[in-house]
């Protein structure tokens, strides 16, 4: 079973990017490997200082070894995605035991969220990572301070790794919870001087510094952009159109640590409600609640923020693995299960209806297949809560020759709707990954032909054409600080553009919503048209103007 969760990341590899983090997160290290800079991302040739480069300069040494292509872009992602079932594994056996680590790491590697993440590059899993290795090393400093030498250099380590992922939260969540778990467990305060130990200070600057310096030093003004812009700007007001409301992620919670929820649940109110008895599940539910806030307070919100939370989740489900479930938490669980339910049942009503009224657009995918796949993953979880609610009584070991259905039914259960998902995906790969369209391109494009898009931004494809977007019209999304740049004014532009097509001796390529090739058509000087072709995939289109 174990061998089975480990192997979960590696499933369907090479699937297409999907818009729109996957292709950006697989496109950026692409070009800065093309371009040469180690220091710079650059998006569509743009310079995109928006995120730090961690997880670009991985992917990079992924494409020198073999090649650029999607298995390569994501490979980095899974081997971290093992290297946390790994660490989890590790901090939960050396502050537990060796059952509750191993139990740990394969609820990990099958809950909701983190599977997911482990399938699509974005730098909330090596930020993930990085933040369980400091978690880790920092408890194990406060408990065991005969081993500060090396966990506190290597806590400060992983710090910085996380700020070179995603920025200031590396080193804001390990030092807040360090806080907060000092103030609230007495056994931590008289060890807590160790985490300051000049070595670790040392070893954390000098990871930082040599990125930080060098991009101040070529983009003045980076510093105001990246701290002011990119993260006080973020938590503060919703400037960049990500605000959910503040119960966001109090609903999501539960969701991304399926199927293991019920003990998710149950481990967190034993942390919170038992503060005073100091125990380690207090830290952890420490943690947890700490990002749970942080989250809700701010004004972007997405549901992949939450991830940094699951690794302390599942240790916390492991730690309830043997205990009966509480009223409330089986009365949750079956809640929980009803929405899955009536889902189900909604999905099936709407396809119903679609089939006798036609009132779902045309062109979609092949609703049987979607439909069943995504009934199908409903049921799924939903068996896996039922098996928490009806059991018989908790199992009386964790390891052992019979393997428990607590175990064993949510495990298959997670397993089997993680194989549905991925092969619901590339069925109907056209409607989330631009590769159809890259090739469409790719089959008459010239040297000195143009790409443009039109009011959407498809970040693939760049990568499968090998070739920048040379013009985005009426759209700015994650390009505006690049558009504010003088030098890169001609590459932006609106109607205006369209207007002047057709260009004599050159093809122009535009990627744009289906529903706009009418109004985009009507723009183009016809007369001095020679021809053009449609080409659709998904929700998209492609016009080769010539």
């Amino acid at each position: 079973m174990f061998l089975l969760a480990l192997s979960m990341p590696f499933w369907s590899l090479g699937h297409p990017l999907i818009e729109v983090d996957d292709a950006r997160y697989a496109e950026v290290p692409r070009e800065m490997m093309v371009l040469k800079h180690w220091a710079t991302p650059t998006l569509d040739y743009f310079d995109y200082v928006e995120k730090p480069p961690m997880g670009y300069w991985l992917d990079i040494a992924s494409y020198k070894v073999f090649g650029v292509n999607e298995a390569a872009a994501r490979l980095p992602t899974d081997l971290l995605s093992v290297l946390g079932i790994i660490l989890l594994i590790w901090t939960g056996t050396w502050l537990f035991d060796f059952e509750t680590g191993l139990l740990s790491g394969i609820f990990l590697s099958t809950s909701l969220l983190y599977f997911f993440l482990s399938h699509y590059i974005t730098p909330d899993l090596p930020l993930t990572v990085f933040l369980l290795g400091s978690f880790s090393l920092i408890l194990r400093t406060l408990l065991n301070p005969q081993d500060a030498s090396w966990a506190v250099p290597g806590a400060w380590a992983f710090s910085a790794l996380a700020f070179l992922s995603k920025g200031l939260i590396g080193l804001v969540f390990p030092g807040g919870w360090a806080i907060l778990s000092a103030l609230a467990i007495p056994a931590l305060r008289k060890n807590f001087s160790l985490l300051f130990k000049p070595r670790g200070i040392l070893l954390f600057t000098a990871l930082l510094f040599p990125w930080f310096w060098t991009m101040e030093k070529h983009h003045p003004g980076f510093f105001k952009f990246f701290f002011w812009d990119q993260h006080v700007l973020r938590f503060l007001t919703p400037k960049y159109h990500r605000s959910n409301p503040w119960y966001f992620f109090i609903l999501i919670f539960p969701l991304a640590v399926l199927p293991w929820s019920p003990l998710a649940l149950s481990g967190l109110w034993k942390g919170i409600s038992e503060i005073k008895k100091g125990l380690s599940e207090t830290s952890l539910a420490i943690w947890v609640l700490m990002i749970i806030a942080f989250f809700s307070i701010s004004h972007s919100k997405l549901i992949t923020y939450i991830l940094p939370v699951i690794p302390q989740a599942c240790l916390l489900a492991a730690r309830e693995f043997k205990k009966p479930l509480a009223r409330w938490a089986k009365n949750t669980t079956l809640g929980i299960s009803g929405i899955f339910i009536l889902a189900s049942i909604g999905v099936l009503i709407l396809i119903h209806t679609h089939f006798k009224t036609k009132l779902i657009p045309q062109g979609l995918p092949d609703l049987n297949l979607n439909v069943g796949c995504a009934v199908a993953v409903l049921l799924l979880f939903t068996a896996a809560l039922w098996s928490f609610i009806f059991e018989k009584q908790p199992p009386s070991q964790t390891i052992g020759p019979k393997i428990h259905s607590r175990l064993w039914k949510p495990f298959l259960c997670a397993y089997l709707a993680g194989f549905l998902g991925l092969y619901a995906f590339q069925f109907d790969s056209s409607f989330l990954s631009a590769k159809n369209i890259g090739g469409f391109i790719n089959q008459f494009i010239k040297p000195g032909d143009l790409i443009y898009t039109d009011g959407i931004y498809l970040h693939g494809i760049p990568f499968y054409t090998q070739h920048p977007v040379d013009k985005v019209l009426n759209w700015t999304g994650e390009l505006a600080y690049a558009k504010n740049l003088k030098k890169n004014q001609d590459r932006f532009g609106d109607d205006a553009a369209i207007k002047e097509l057709p260009i004599a001796g050159k093809q122009v390529f535009i990627v744009l919503q289906k529903r706009d090739i009418v109004p985009v058509l009507k723009m183009i000087q016809a007369k001095k048209m020679s021809g053009n072709r449609i080409y659709l995939s998904g929700p998209w289109a492609c016009l080769d103007i010539y």
